[in-house]
């Protein structure tokens, strides 16, 4: 997305399974220090594509977006 490693980031998650929407909202202060986060939502961020992964038996589908500062 042109991102470089320090820019700020809005995360999107959206996944079906109850438990991990759980531990993404208990730990989301913690994400977003983690990927300099300045967001993290569990629906969909408008204008960007989402990328479908596998987290354990779950599918998340991931949306980030460069946050301009």
């Amino acid at each position: 997305i042109g991102c470089n490693y320090t820019d700020r980031i809005e995360i999107g998650i959206v996944t079906a399974d109850a438990e991990l929407r759980a531990a993404i909202a208990k730990f989301a202060e913690y994400i977003c220090t983690e990927t300099l986060g300045v967001r993290i939502v569990l629906e969909p961020l408008a204008g960007v594509e989402a990328q479908s992964v596998k987290l354990g038996s779950a599918t998340v589908d991931l949306y980030v977006k460069a946050n301009p500062q």
